[in-house]
């Protein structure tokens, strides 16, 4: 399959603002579609580049189309340097899936 990875490193300078968290998912044919969906955290990415904290997670399940957002009234802070990545994982086979986050970036 193909990727376009929803990813952001933010700089030791700056913190990111979660404020929404979303996936859509496509599923064509009789079988139900299943894709589990986690927002995950590298909070020191300078010394450990493989280890992720999940901070949010939610499934999908459906034959078709179905999309799903979660909003965050008080956004989620993540200070950095950081690296942020939302990860799908499904065993169904043939998912066409999307998914990411919205937010802002200011300076410490």
């Amino acid at each position: 399959g193909q990727t376009q990875m929803a990813i952001f490193a933010i700089p030791s300078i700056q913190k990111f603002y979660i404020d929404r968290f979303y996936a859509n998912m496509n599923k064509a044919g009789g079988a139900n579609g299943q894709v589990d969906v986690a927002l995950l955290v590298n909070p020191e990415p300078d010394a450990e580049l493989t280890n992720f904290l999940t901070k949010h997670t939610f499934g999908l399940e459906k034959v078709g189309t179905t999309a799903f957002l979660i909003p965050f009234t008080t956004p989620k802070t993540i200070v950095g340097p950081a690296i942020i990545k939302v990860q799908v994982v499904s065993a169904t086979n043939d998912m066409d899936v999307s998914a990411g986050f919205d937010g802002m970036i200011v300076n410490n």
